[in-house]
């Protein structure tokens, strides 16, 4: 919250509470992944556009976990109708795209050492005013470590 020696603490916290978009470099990555939902897209429904999803990350090498990153992965299978496959990511690993990351950035980094555990929820729900935008919760523990949520937004 100290830059070049001015306190931004008081607009800390609203920045922090704000989804950014943007590109995550794959060097930065300090976990593996999860995966929170697969949709089918021939029948996913509207209801199922809002869900709540346990993960769990492991560090694969030490620092602090200072965000959490979210992307999405598309797959195109037309092998059962005698046709190829493909898939579209958008992950830090993946070539970038217009779509990039999206980045939950912590109120407070959590040291991790390679190895460790990351476990929470991450509850998704579209927002009320703005359809294509979601609110997220985000609740996770580092090991023994105390659990905290945060709020965020994403429009």
């Amino acid at each position: 919250d100290d830059v070049y020696g001015f306190s931004f603490t008081p607009i800390a916290e609203p920045i922090r509470a704000e989804a950014a978009v943007e590109i995550v470099p794959d060097d930065t990555v300090l976990t593996d992944e999860a995966t929170l939902r697969t949709f089918a897209m021939l029948t996913v429904t509207d209801a199922d556009l809002d869900f709540t999803a346990p993960f769990a990350l492991t560090a694969h090498t030490a620092g602090e976990l200072r965000s959490l990153v979210l992307h999405f992965d598309t797959d195109f299978d037309l092998t059962a109708q005698g046709g190829t496959s493909s898939r579209f990511r958008t992950s830090p690993g993946s070539p970038p795209t217009h779509w990039k990351q999206t980045v939950l950035y912590l109120r407070r980094p959590l040291p991790l050492a390679a190895g460790a555990r990351v476990e929470g929820t991450l509850s998704l729900s579209r927002n009320g005013n703005y359809e294509r935008g979601y609110d997220i919760a985000a609740t996770l523990r580092a090991g023994d470590g105390p659990v905290d949520t945060q709020i965020f937004s994403m429009s």
